[in-house]
Parts: structure tokens; C-alpha cells; sequence
């Protein structure tokens, strides 16, 4: 398990569209084992998953390959007091929960106030020196793919 990532309902599309996959190269990423998806198996978060059946059907392929890590609700309810405690500015903070309670290094989010808090340190320490990170999902292929190749397990190749 190399980077831990989470994406956000508001971006569900990265994972799954309506009747085909989402962005190839997030999902490359991931079964490849550069990335691993956190999710949690209860909660908020978890009924706003249980909503799309694409997405639900590709945690469940995850889940087989070992390409998921489920939070479970203890972690979730720890997090989430120390979270609430920092005041953050999103109303997302299931989501910061999920960040703290699996340590996530990227989260795909459209959401203007989560992606902040997600990179104030004082609201989710740092990885050490390195900042938490945003995947740019809407941005082109390229931005996508060099973003991934620099997120990944040094042993694993290119995508």
C-alpha cells in the first residue's frame, strides 16, 4: 500500500459514469497498487456510496483485490471528534474524518472549502514535510497522468 485516496461524492464520476468507467488513469493507478482507495463501512459517506451502483460495484471489486481499505466506525467516530474540534470551514467533515482516520494523501473533490481544509495543516497534520494533495481531475490527461506517476510506490512503473 503505497498512497492513500479518497474521492468525494461531488466527484464519484472519477470512479464510475453512468453505464461506463471513469477516469482510466485514477483507476489504472489504483488496481495497479500505487493507490489504494479509503472508504468507510458505515456512516454518511458510506449511504452517499450505497446511492451509485457503479461505484459501489467497483469497491467491490477493490475490495476483492485488496485495492480498498475500509475504515470502520470506531476509527470514524475518533476522527471525527478531533476533527469537529478544529472548526473547519467545509460542511463535508465526514470526509475530513475519512482523511484523518485512514491518513489520505489525495483526495479528488470539487468542493472549494473540503479541498482547503484537506490542505490546512492545522486541521489535518501534514505527511510529514509533504503537503496532502489534490488530484486534478479536471485537468488535462497529461496534468492527470504526471500528477499520478509522482504519487506511486517507486517498484511500479509509469502509466
Amino acid at each position: 500500500m503505497c498512497v492513500i485516496a479518497i474521492v468525494d461524492a461531488d466527484s464519484f464520476t472519477v470512479l464510475a459514469r453512468r453505464g461506463s468507467q471513469g477516469d482510466e488513469l485514477f483507476l489504472k493507478w489504483i488496481k495497479r497498487g500505487s493507490g489504494i482507495l479509503a472508504v468507510p463501512n458505515t456512516g454518511q459517506y458510506f449511504k452517499e456510496l450505497q446511492t451509485n451502483h457503479g461505484v459501489m460495484e467497483l469497491i467491490r471489486r477493490y475490495d476483492q483485490g485488496g485495492q480498498l481499505w475500509k475504515i470502520s466506525k470506531k476509527q470514524l467516530i475518533h476522527s471525527d471528534s478531533q476533527i469537529k474540534k478544529k472548526n473547519p470551514q467545509a460542511n463535508d467533515t465526514h470526509i475530513l474524518s475519512l482523511a484523518l482516520a485512514s491518513d489520505a494523501e489525495v483526495l479528488c473533490s470539487n468542493g472549494g472549502d473540503l479541498r482547503e481544509d484537506f490542505q490546512n495543516k492545522n486541521i489535518l497534520s501534514g505527511k510529514g514535510k509533504q503537503r496532502r494533495l489534490l488530484y486534478p481531475y479536471e485537468g488535462t490527461r497529461k496534468q492527470r497522468r504526471e500528477f499520478l506517476n509522482r504519487q506511486r510506490c517507486p517498484s511500479r512503473k509509469d502509466i
